[in-house]
């Protein structure tokens, strides 16, 4: 069983320009499969999450989400056996097309994959990231934490929520760039820095900004809603 997408969705299509192959782990959010991945979600972004966007609407597609989830909590080394097969296709792709292998483990999930241990081999890792120094690990995370903690191939972006403007404010000032939902036309400014477009490709990792705001055009049941995750745009 795959259980990354490759290159499939209209973003991670727009990182081959820029030389890039990625790979996105999608699993079902929250607690949808009655274990919760996404212990720093809020309210809102459940509501508006992105599984309802694009292909992540329909049934065939969720069943497939809720079925790489469940082997993660109950198949741990099947799915330590499937991903890291999986991760080496796309190290090998990159290679052969000369570009840069890129992997994004919380597609629709944010747990903590820096700190989870992986046995491969009769050794212990102390995470994925170590496994493969050559690629690039890069997610979106409401989870408050020290970037100096993380591995050196291991980018994040911060997300904002309806009720975490102190952990907002915390990331900033570590140089964390924070992704924030708009409703319709970006800003040019929010929060007294400039929005760079966070739609014209999804690899963060190339993002120029430190500590700046990438703005996403509100996607999915969030283009109907209106709360504090979703920002007023233009």
């Amino acid at each position: 069983m795959k259980l990354l997408n490759v290159d499939n969705n209209a973003k991670t299509k727009k990182g081959r320009k820029l030389n890039v192959v990625t790979g996105i782990l999608y699993l079902a959010p929250y607690d949808l499969s009655g274990f919760n991945v996404c212990p720093f979600s809020s309210p809102a972004c459940r509501k508006a999450c992105l599984y309802t966007a694009g292909r992540g609407c329909m049934s065939n597609v969720q069943a497939g989400r809720l079925r790489k989830t469940l082997m993660f909590f109950k198949e741990r080394p099947r799915f330590w056996f499937e991903l890291i097969n999986d991760i080496k296709a796309v190290e090998r792709k990159a290679k052969r097309e000369g570009k840069q292998a890129a992997i994004r483990l919380n597609g629709t999930s944010d747990l903590p994959w820096h700190n989870i241990k992986v046995p491969y081999k009769g050794r212990m890792f102390p995470n994925i990231m170590s496994m493969f120094p050559n690629v690039v690990f890069y997610d979106y995370t409401a989870r408050p934490l020290c970037v100096n903690s993380l591995p050196e191939n291991y980018h994040i972006t911060f997300s904002e929520k309806e009720n975490n403007e102190n952990a907002v404010d915390f990331m900033l000032e570590q140089g964390v760039n924070v992704a924030v939902v708009f409703k319709g036309k970006l800003p040019k400014w929010y929060k007294g820095r400039k929005v760079r477009n966070g739609d014209l490709h999804d690899c963060r990792f190339l993002d120029s900004c430190s500590g700046g705001i990438i703005g996403l055009v509100a996607k999915g049941k969030a283009r109907k809603q209106e709360s504090g995750f979703v920002k007023k745009g233009a």
